[in-house]
């Protein structure tokens, strides 16, 4: 059943506000109205359940999208280029600083990300996921504790990450985080050396 928001409601317009008032005097005419009313609730009520059964699925997917992000961060390389959108477009900004856009600049700064860092642990709290179409956005904050070039270093930051749905499936095409000044000054005093 396609479900059209607008013609449910153009129905329950008609019955009433298309007629003059002094018309109105009739029950066929109130029979009508009320009828067209219950029509556009059952149909406004049936699209609502629908759109949150599908928000419901979308998150469960990016759910699932998120979850394989944090397992790159804690060592597992694989997925990376399956949750990524590979356009020209797609843009991260890491808690090092800097922004990279387009494929190949972002996957080569989590390549150098996941190079850096050894022996530790990122996760994901308050998550929170909101779809709009096929469009979405998480918002969490990120704890991390892991060893960068040789240094212990801990650090929370906020995070976002937006998606996009290409060809039915969900891809991330924004990751930002605040910069964490931890590992900007543990960067830094990498360079200096060199």
């Amino acid at each position: 059943m396609h479900l059209n928001r607008k013609a449910a409601h153009l129905e329950a317009d008609f019955a009433f506000k298309s007629r003059p008032a002094k018309t109105w005097g009739s029950g066929r005419d109130i029979r009508r109205y009320c009828h067209a009313a219950r029509i556009y609730d059952a149909r406004r009520n049936t699209l609502q359940v629908l759109q949150k059964c599908a928000q419901k699925t979308h998150s469960a997917e990016l759910q699932s999208k998120s979850q394989r992000l944090w397992n790159f961060l804690n060592g597992d390389a694989g997925p990376l280029g399956d949750i990524w959108s590979h356009s020209a477009t797609v843009t991260t900004m890491h808690p090092i600083g800097g922004r990279e856009v387009g494929w190949d600049q972002v996957r080569g700064s989590w390549e150098q990300v996941a190079q850096l860092t050894t022996e530790g642990q990122v996760r994901l709290s308050d998550q929170f996921i909101q779809v709009a179409g096929d469009a979405a956005y998480e918002l969490g904050v990120e704890h991390g504790q892991f060893t960068l070039a040789g240094q212990p270093v801990t650090g929370d930051c906020r995070v976002t990450n937006i998606y996009r749905r290409e060809s039915g499936v969900w891809k991330i095409v924004h990751h930002h985080t605040d910069a964490v000044q931890s590992m900007i000054d543990v960067l830094s005093r990498l360079e200096k050396k060199t």
